[in-house]
């Protein structure tokens, strides 16, 4: 439906007709963006709890009694506060900026995890769910947005395919992490959410860099 509603922008000197061949990826600067590398490993960083996450939801849920009509409840909690923030505060980074807004969500998402790791009842987990949705709503819209902003007018297609390329790897990365170190052992479910806390706190500490720097660089 979107599709059909969109009209091309592209001059009319500048079109030409489909051929099968324009498919083919003849350099990475086709796909890459190097002007976003910035937001694209901060959502590397930011993203791979969310893979990790979704990973051992299931068995924390059984482990803390939720199943049977009640396992889905940490995702309704999740998708619901991730909507009613992109509803009521996705703008929110146009007004106070991109870098300030990521390191409030992002330290949202640390706070959570570290709810996740040591939740032993379901008002705690379900806490922990409500505010890594919180977070990761504002997240997705900031970080999408800082893509746009930083990259060439000609080569946005570019730079969103770079940060979404970060964006699979993260939730990969993070599956795969947490895997490995869960091993369907309940009692290293923990480990999974402190790791994951630390790559949001890595990613904070890179945020905060990223804006001294740049304060640097107006005083200048």
């Amino acid at each position: 439906i979107v599709q059909g509603t969109m009209t091309e922008t592209l001059p009319a000197a500048q079109r030409q007709r489909f051929r099968w061949r324009l498919l083919r990826i003849e350099s990475w600067g086709e796909v890459f963006e190097p002007r976003v590398l910035i937001p694209a490993a901060a959502t590397l960083l930011f993203l791979l709890p969310g893979g990790a996450i979704f990973t051992v939801v299931p068995d924390q849920s059984r482990v803390l009694g939720l199943t049977g009509e009640s396992k889905g409840l940490f995702y309704i909690c999740y998708t619901g506060a991730s909507l009613v923030v992109r509803l009521l505060a996705g703008r929110a980074s146009d007004r106070y900026g991109r870098i300030p807004v990521l390191i409030g969500s992002s330290g949202g998402m640390f706070i959570a995890l570290l709810l996740l790791a040591f939740a032993q009842s379901v008002p705690v987990f379900l806490a922990g769910a409500v505010l890594f949705g919180m977070g990761t709503g504002l997240n997705g819209p900031t970080i999408y947005a800082w893509t746009v902003d930083l990259s060439h007018p000609a080569h946005r297609g570019r730079a969103v395919s770079t940060m979404y390329m970060a964006l699979e790897a993260g939730i990969g990365i993070g599956a795969l992490m947490a895997g490995w170190v869960f091993a369907n052992e309940p009692a290293r479910l923990p480990f999974v959410h402190l790791a994951s806390a630390g790559s949001v706190l890595l990613g904070l500490v890179f945020l905060l860099l990223i804006r001294h720097r740049t304060r640097l660089s107006v005083e200048r």
